[in-house]
C-alpha cells in the first residue's frame, strides 16, 4: 500500500517554486557570467603578463593589491552615500 501523504510530499519538492524567467534575463545572466568569469580568469594571467614585460610576481601581487583596494573603497561610497539620503528622508517625513 502506497502511502498518499508521502506521495504529495515528494511532488510538492519537485514542484518548481519560482516563475519561469524570461529569453531576454538568461541571455543577460549568462553574458554576465562569462564576463565575470573572464575577468577572475585573466587575474591568473596577469602574472604572466607582467614577468614577459620585465616585472615578477611582487609586481603583479601589488597590482591585484592595488586594484582591490581601489574597488573596495569605490563600493564603500554608495552604502554610505545611500544610509545619509535614507536618514534625511527620514528626517523629512518622507520615508
Amino acid at each position: 500500500m502506497v502511502n498518499k501523504r508521502h506521495n504529495s510530499n515528494i511532488q510538492v519538492l519537485l514542484m518548481p517554486t519560482t516563475s519561469a524567467v524570461g529569453a531576454k534575463t538568461f541571455a543577460l545572466f549568462c553574458l554576465a557570467s562569462f564576463l565575470l568569469s573572464l575577468s577572475y580568469g585573466s587575474t591568473f594571467l596577469l602574472s604572466l603578463l607582467i614577468h614577459s614585460r620585465g616585472g615578477n610576481e611582487h609586481d603583479a601581487g601589488s597590482i591585484i593589491a592595488t586594484a582591490m583596494l581601489s574597488t573596495l573603497w569605490r563600493w564603500s561610497f554608495p552604502g554610505t552615500w545611500r544610509m545619509r539620503w535614507a536618514q534625511r528622508e527620514r528626517l523629512r517625513g518622507r520615508v
